[in-house]
């Protein structure tokens, strides 16, 4: 009886870590895309993608650090820092679309994440989760300001 249980608990915490460890794997179609819409103030306005080797493009258009297109190149621990935080926020749980019509002036933010056949899109600008502009906002801390070359 003894065997049987210890059998079934290692099956079950064998099954769970490999099926998170997948979850969270940098797949071969892996991509991510941010893009931040002005205001009239000054909001930061970019566009950022990022491909499974690691290279980021990015287009500063206002308000930001860098101005004008720039790259850089991700280490991988950045990479699966990034795929870790997106699916530990379950980014697939979060609707489509975050906005209330009628309003002005109020910037938006688009994501775009692809990994392990799955794709998830989501247009945030108004009413947006805490999980969810932490996760955004985590995401771009790992990717940070600095290091792109012209």
């Amino acid at each position: 009886m003894t065997k049987h249980f210890l059998l079934v608990v290692f099956t079950l915490f064998f099954t769970f870590t490999f099926s998170k460890s997948i979850a969270q794997k940098v797949g071969k179609d892996f991509s991510l895309s941010i893009e931040r819409t002005p205001c009239r103030g000054t909001c930061p306005a970019y566009k950022m993608t990022i491909d499974r080797k690691g290279n980021v493009q990015y287009e500063g258009i206002r308000s930001v650090k860098n101005i004008g297109q720039f790259h850089k190149k991700l280490s991988k621990t950045q990479l699966k820092a990034i795929v870790k935080t997106i699916e530990d926020a379950k980014v697939f749980a979060f609707e489509e679309k975050y906005d209330k019509e009628g309003v002005a002036d109020v910037p938006s933010c688009t994501l775009v994440y692809k990994n392990n056949k799955k794709t998830k899109t989501i247009f945030q600008r108004m009413d947006v989760p805490e999980a969810l502009t932490k996760m955004t906002e985590s995401v771009e801390k790992l990717v940070g300001e600095d290091g792109y070359v012209k």
